[in-house]
């Protein structure tokens, strides 16, 4: 059979299959439908055995109709938006979904590392605000489960060099102008970022505070003031 004989065969079929479309159609799917298992089976064979070739085929295809298959996935998510979202919900959930998932996304990091850190940092300083508001209620939501896998973080040796680096830069902004001597059970507390007064260890942790937030400062700095005017402790105001 020469290539004309190959070349008019193929237009007939091509004719045959454009007149009974919808009848080829019907009945390749009921013989789907029909052997169903089997025919997957024997497509996971083939697929397995023929990986290479498949990948290849693909990717030729792919680099050869770009722009149609492209405009064809847009067309489809655009039809089908809500199903198709929720398919890649209920996929993303699965131990697999998760592995590609996280796979997709450190990929696109590595690759594009830079851009993405400068765009982080530009979000940061034009919402911080907006962060910080979000991460409270955040906070407040799940106080219990933040508390436990805070604790469990900074057991690990990442969590300790992390606690220590931000220990140690907080102290190096501040300056350490003591207004007393240290004496049994005490520790030292900052009436602000200078000066320091040693006071019971029972009053310095009757209230939370923060010397960089401000938050009970005045509130610690009273009762220590109160206390050390009572005791009269102060040596070198």
């Amino acid at each position: 059979m020469d290539s004309g004989d190959l070349e008019r065969k193929r237009i007939q079929s091509r004719r045959y299959y454009e007149k009974n479309k919808d009848k080829i159609k019907i009945k390749n799917r009921n013989r789907y439908l029909k052997d169903r298992n089997k025919i997957l089976k024997r497509n996971a064979e083939y697929n397995l055995c023929h990986k290479e070739s498949i990948d290849e085929w693909q990717k030729y295809y792919y680099q050869q109709n770009k722009e149609i298959i492209n405009e064809k996935h847009k067309q489809y998510y655009q039809k089908e938006k809500e199903i198709f979202l929720e398919r890649l919900k209920k996929y993303k959930k699965t131990p697999k979904g998760k592995l590609v998932h996280y796979k997709s996304h450190r990929r696109y990091f590595l690759k594009n590392r830079d851009k993405i850190n400068k765009w982080r940092r530009k979000y940061c300083n034009e919402n911080r605000e907006k962060i910080h508001k979000r991460c409270r209620e955040y906070y407040k939501q799940h106080r219990d489960i933040m508390r436990l896998k805070y604790r469990e973080y900074y057991h690990t040796t990442k969590g300790k060099e992390v606690c220590t680096r931000a220990i140690n830069k907080r102290r190096r902004d501040l300056e350490f102008m003591p207004l007393n001597s240290p004496f049994e059970n005490c520790e030292a507390h900052h009436l602000s970022q200078k000066f320091v007064l040693y006071i019971p260890k029972e009053i310095h942790k009757s209230i939370h505070h923060n010397i960089w937030t401000e938050k009970n400062i005045a509130l610690i700095n009273g009762l220590a003031i109160i206390w050390a005017i009572e005791n009269n402790n102060f040596e070198n105001y």
